[in-house]
């Protein structure tokens, strides 16, 4: 892939700071990232970073504290957020550990930078957990959330359009299919669910779905480090169940073109994993859930600055898809 070349101007300098990457952050994603772990943020930075090089854009990377503090350690003396050499870079991209970073090492300058920032965030921030001036109104304890920034609420770009206050981002779903070529679906399913523990409490749902189809599954049996935000739970799969463990990229797709149906645990909430399935043929079950999932239920969502509920829309009852999937195939 080769970089653009600029045309009569100067290219812009932009720093990708990947917070979530920092051993500070306590996520481990990078160590896990071939063992099980979550890869939808690295996904969506991989995107962002292939459509900025190809642009033609000057790019340097950290996940480092200690970067932040040479760079910008000459930006007190700025006028203003823009349009002054004292600046290192035009535009920063990071996100929630990042800009937690900024602000914790720039201290009295994190108001000059601020309007450099480009926030990846998953989960979107809405205005009232963004503002300080909504603070009193919100319940709980702000400090513990991963709100009141006090910036542009289109700073923050989401990885789904959750919200038309912040800024859709989006990922890329590369499945190159040839059209000459067809693939034969099995009759089996496979689960969205690479870590045992969000099995817990599943059983039930999976032996039905089990009655009707054989039930795959790519769960690692790896020990990973620790994620120090998610208590893991070990969750024992059932024995009818046929893991491949955690297959290479090609492999799992290969795996999808044979699979009727992806199944969802409900958690994750989110990902690229079932657009890629969908991509591949595949009908995503997941479950509704009810009462819906938010802020106020949810331990997960409970510092999220977000008032969105999760209720797993377009759900189609077990009974009624065993029925499509055997007319459709």
């Amino acid at each position: 892939m080769e970089a653009a070349k600029p045309l009569n101007h100067s290219s812009k300098k932009v720093l990708l700071y990947l917070g979530l990457l920092s051993d500070k952050a306590g996520f481990h994603i990078g160590e896990n990232a071939y063992s099980g772990g979550p890869l939808g943020e690295l996904v969506q930075w991989s995107d962002l970073i292939a459509s900025l090089y190809v642009l033609g854009y000057k790019l340097d990377f950290s996940h480092e504290l200690v970067d932040i503090k040479t760079k910008f350690q000459n930006v007190g003396n700025a006028d203003n957020c823009r349009g002054t050499s004292l600046m290192p870079y035009d535009v920063i991209y990071t996100d929630i550990v990042g800009i937690k970073h900024f602000r914790a090492v720039t201290k009295h300058k994190f108001e000059r930078i601020k309007c450099l920032f480009r926030v990846l965030d998953s989960f979107g921030t809405e205005p009232i957990y963004n503002f300080k001036l909504w603070k009193p109104y919100i319940i709980g304890d702000m400090g513990k959330t991963w709100g009141n920034w006090n910036l542009q609420p289109r700073q923050f770009m989401t990885m789904f359009p959750h919200t038309p206050d912040n800024s859709f981002l989006g990922f890329v779903i590369d499945v190159e299919l040839d059209p000459s070529v067809k693939f034969k679906k099995k009759h089996q399913g496979l689960v969205y669910g690479k870590e045992s523990y969000m099995w817990e409490d599943k059983r039930d749902y999976l032996d039905i779905l089990s009655k009707y189809m054989d039930i795959h599954a790519t769960v690692t049996t790896e020990v990973n480090i620790k994620n120090e935000k998610v208590e893991n739970v070990q969750v024992e799969i059932p024995g009818f169940v046929f893991n491949h463990e955690i297959l290479p990229r090609n492999d799992l797709f290969d795996l999808l073109k044979q699979t009727k149906v992806f199944i969802g645990l409900g958690f994750p909430y989110e990902g690229p994993a079932p657009l890629e399935a969908i991509a591949l043929g595949c009908i995503f079950l997941n479950p509704l859930m009810k009462p819906p999932i938010s802020r106020t239920n949810s331990k997960f969502l409970a510092s999220k600055p977000t008032e969105r509920e999760v209720h797993m829309c377009g759900c189609i009852q077990i009974y009624v898809l065993m029925y499509l999937i055997n007319m459709c195939y």
